[in-house]
């Protein structure tokens, strides 16, 4: 089992349903996890959304 992690971070502003879709056909390219990082304030918080490689959250 491969420990490899990816992370797609930005400020999403909304977060779209393209953004969830560039996601979910990425994830499997690029490693077994991915999490998604949404910037809520500037350098301050961030939400994570842990996503399975190739499935849907």
């Amino acid at each position: 089992m491969s420990s490899i992690v990816a992370a797609y971070s930005g400020s999403f502003d909304p977060i779209t349903l393209g953004h969830n879709d560039i996601m979910h056909r990425a994830a499997p390219r690029c490693a077994p996890k991915l999490i998604m990082c949404e910037g809520e304030e500037r350098f301050f918080s961030v939400t994570i959304h842990p996503v399975r490689a190739g499935g849907r959250s």
